[in-house]
């Protein structure tokens, strides 16, 4: 995506995120400083922070998104439901001991490969890729919409009808939601 700046000449530059923070000669001679990401992104209408980095700071500050009107029929309520949502997950993974395997199998048929395998990992730690992205996030439901909330699917539609809810599954479409009892 690209961003505008302007000039105290009132000439248009077009930049790239890649270009935040820096800055480039405009054609009058000035110097024109382009801004910080945030800065660029929210004058373009966009979100200067993630829903999920809004979130977390909402959740932790009691700020409960939202507002006493049910997600499936408006009516005003206090009920609410927790719902889970895992956006992303650590994964971990054991590791390769593909070399030492193979050079067992070599040497002295499977089994050595089996015993050099499990040599190989003793005292290695496991590899962990990704992090850890989730939530139990209240949703106001009524007492009478609760019963319809139970698919996938109606909760996706519940979570959707609060903003910074359906921002982020906006910025995880995969994300992964089930009623917290």
């Amino acid at each position: 995506m690209t961003y505008e700046v302007r000039c105290t000449c009132s000439k248009t530059h077009e930049v790239s995120a890649a270009d935040a923070g820096s800055m480039l000669r405009c054609t009058c001679g000035r110097n024109v400083d382009v801004p910080p990401l945030h800065v660029l992104r929210t004058s373009a209408g966009e979100h200067g922070v993630s829903p999920s980095v809004q979130l977390q700071a909402m959740l932790h500050n009691n700020e409960l998104p939202g507002t006493r009107s049910c997600a499936c029929c408006h009516r005003e309520t206090d009920h609410q439901i927790r719902v889970s949502v895992v956006c992303e997950q650590v994964i971990t993974k054991e590791p390769a001991a593909k070399g030492a395997v193979l050079l067992g199998c070599l040497v002295s048929g499977l089994l050595g490969g089996l015993v050099m395998m499990l040599l190989s990992k003793s005292g290695q730690r496991p590899i962990q890729h990704g992090t850890q992205v989730s939530f139990v996030l209240p949703v106001c439901v009524c007492e009478v919409c609760d019963r319809d909330v139970t698919t996938p699917h109606e909760i996706r539609k519940a979570l959707a009808a609060t903003p910074i809810y359906a921002a982020l599954l906006d910025q995880y479409p995969e994300a992964q939601t089930s009623l917290v009892d």
